[in-house]
């Protein structure tokens, strides 16, 4: 798709920033821009080995922040458990879901008063160990008045819910920091924290792999909160200093865009009508980069190869 529609600029945006190897893929570097929440996403490349100019990185905040109310509400009265999927390889194997049942039972012990809900990761259902888990946490979720969440509840939904978050390495990390409310965060089997590669996990209670200091996570979580002021650094550090306007810095961002002279067209369902009069004015370029690309779209594969051809040396600039 890059090498077909050279004629248009290319944008990486992942539904999500966290710190996991998906969010500093190699790939990125053959976008022409990269939209990342704040200056950690920027950061992040480097830190794992990927150099991407400078010039290529918008920071455009967190949209759907928008949708939470920031601060503490005082006692902790609800508290949401999302923990991510089973992941395929390795590098991405962060879920605690085969602890789950575990972890229910001792923060049912530890915080009788607080309603715990389970919302796991949409994929966690597609593992063959699925059946097994689901059994052993609705066990424990029944045993103290903890709830399976509703299949329609999104993440925001579930953040906006959560006094205190149960998570792993994930975006959740990240997305909840904007509240300012307290998470707890587990850490995988064989798991060796690198500050420099997982910087969000420093605004987190970090629970050990073998659970042994998740009763004082807990008591931590919904009592004296020691990580508030970190929790407020790094969201600084996440989403800027101004964090709380990011639907106005992406808003600005697709505006910029519009107005690239190969930028295709956009849909007008998605841009509000400020943006939607901004890419008006600037629709001749792209329609003719539309124009072009549909006349390409429907050429012989070898006039299609050669265009290639010509695009790519042009690039080059030998032509």
């Amino acid at each position: 798709m890059l090498e077909e529609r050279e004629d248009l600029v290319h944008v990486q945006m992942l539904h999500g920033d966290s710190d996991k190897p998906p969010s500093y893929s190699p790939l990125t570097r053959n976008f022409d821009q990269v939209f990342v929440s704040g200056q950690m996403g920027e950061d992040r490349y480097a830190r794992n080995g990927v150099f991407i100019p400078p010039s290529k990185f918008v920071h455009v905040g967190r949209p759907q922040s928008a949708l939470m109310q920031r601060g503490k509400r005082g006692p902790v009265k609800t508290a949401v458990y999302m923990p991510t999927w089973l992941g395929q390889y390795e590098d991405t194997k962060f879920s605690s879901l085969e602890r789950a049942a575990e972890i229910i039972e001792r923060f049912g012990e530890c915080a009788p008063g607080v309603t715990l809900i389970f919302k796991p990761h949409p994929l966690s259902f597609k593992h063959p160990s699925w059946p097994r888990i689901e059994k052993d946490v609705r066990a424990a979720l029944r045993k103290f008045g903890g709830e399976f969440a509703a299949p329609d509840l999104t993440a925001f939904e579930a953040y906006e819910m959560a006094d205190v978050l149960l998570t792993d390495i994930s975006s959740t990390v990240i997305d909840f920091l904007f509240t300012d409310r307290p998470q707890i965060l587990f850490l995988p089997e064989g798991f060796e924290l690198d500050e420099l590669r997982y910087p969000s996990l420093a605004a987190a209670g970090q629970v050990d792999p073998d659970l042994s200091n998740l009763d004082a996570k807990i008591f931590d979580a919904i009592g004296p909160d020691r990580l508030a002021k970190a929790r407020k650094e790094m969201r600084e550090y996440a989403f800027g200093a101004d964090a709380g306007s990011e639907d106005s810095r992406f808003s600005e961002a697709i505006r910029a865009l519009a107005c690239a002279p190969s930028m295709a067209i956009l849909s007008e369902s998605d841009l509000d009508q400020e943006t939607l009069k901004e890419a008006h004015r600037c629709s001749t370029p792209k329609r003719k980069a539309a124009s072009r690309w549909q006349k390409a779209k429907n050429q012989s594969p070898a006039a299609k190869s050669a265009r290639l051809i010509r695009l790519r040396a042009k690039r080059r600039g030998a032509v």
